[in-house]
């Protein structure tokens, strides 16, 4: 496999966006353009204008749907993504489908419209399933599709997940070692599935403990700061508060700090708090959060290797995330 942004960004000791801009032919210090000019050379980079392998008569744009890129995790992975795919000579055209059917079927007539040579479509926090429909139409239109959020679909698409499950289940096992016993769940979008799996991770370890969560922390919201904040304040201001809140993502848990320092919690002193996602603003907030990460770089590189090979049948990943023990917990 040829060396990759990513390589070079870590040889020459620079960011991956510094490597992307400085091939590209963009002017920086010369101290870093020297470096990544000779880690380049070194290792062998070529960068790839024309995207040939995936050549379909068709635009240089990947097609990506996320649920929000006001959610810092997903501006995040067009970040990233948009690195991995400068070294095929790709653009991306991103649509946000906000969870509802009328903004992902515009998206799906936009990446067919504009004959996208491939799409990455993320239907984690899709409160439905009709999606399934304008996947089935890249598909038969010769679109390489890649999945993410879901697995055993049976429509030939390729299929990423993360394994929330397993990354909620660390997050309480380490709460539970601390100490905890009331521990309470800051919900995402009802329905969806990383709100389904995430929260089952939660109660299996829960019930693995032999802890039970009292009927009034049972809050709804969904994947917001509002949200997060809205929570916080009934659970805590409930007959019993936790001691421990576990957000579904990283931006219920920005939310659930800033109320519980308005409301005078010391964290984690009064209320410990985690998220999930492991976005870089995690190390922001004060104190810096506690977070299940999601391998961002490495699910990028996978889609890319995945759509430049044409040949690979539909394919099933899962990924582990990386529990990333801070101050807030």
């Amino acid at each position: 496999m040829s060396a990759t942004i990513y390589d070079i960004a870590k040889d020459a000791e620079v960011s991956p966006k510094t490597a992307a801009r400085i091939l590209a032919g963009s002017s920086a210090r010369k101290k870093n353009l020297d470096r990544v000019l000779e880690s380049a050379k070194r290792l062998g980079y070529v960068r790839n204008r024309s995207a040939a392998s995936l050549r379909l008569g068709s635009t240089p744009y990947l097609g990506v749907m996320v649920p929000s890129v006001a959610n810092p995790f997903y501006g995040y992975f067009i970040e990233t993504l948009s690195i991995a795919t400068f070294t095929k000579g790709l653009h991306l055209i991103t649509v946000n489908s906000f969870g509802r059917q009328e903004e992902e079927n515009a998206g799906f007539d936009l990446f067919l419209e504009e004959r996208v040579q491939a799409a990455v479509i993320n239907v984690s926090e899709s409160a439905t399933r009709t999606w399934k429909k304008g996947v089935e139409k890249l598909l038969a239109a010769g679109i390489p599709t890649i999945v993410c959020g879901a697995l055993g679909l049976g429509l030939g698409a390729h299929e990423l997940r993360v394994d929330g499950k397993r990354g909620m289940a660390e997050i309480v096992d380490l709460l539970v070692g601390k100490g905890h016993q009331l521990i309470a769940f800051v919900s995402g979008s009802e329905n969806t599935l990383a709100q389904k799996e995430r929260k089952k991770g939660f109660e299996e370890a829960l019930l693995r403990h032999r802890l039970k969560a009292p009927a009034d922390w049972q809050t709804k919201g969904d994947f917001s700061l509002e949200s997060g904040s809205l929570q916080t304040e009934q659970l805590l201001s409930s007959k019993t508060p936790p001691t421990a809140l576990v957000c579904a993502n990283d931006f219920l848990a920005f939310g659930a700090m800033r109320t519980a320092h308005r409301m005078g919690k010391r964290i984690p002193g009064d209320v410990a708090i985690s998220g999930f996602d492991g976005v870089p603003l995690s190390t922001f907030s004060n104190p810096e959060l506690t977070t299940s990460s999601q391998p961002l770089e490495k699910i990028a590189m996978d889609v890319i290797d995945l759509l430049l090979n044409k040949t690979a049948p539909p394919t099933r990943l899962t990924y582990a995330t990386q529990l990333l023990v801070r101050g807030s917990t």
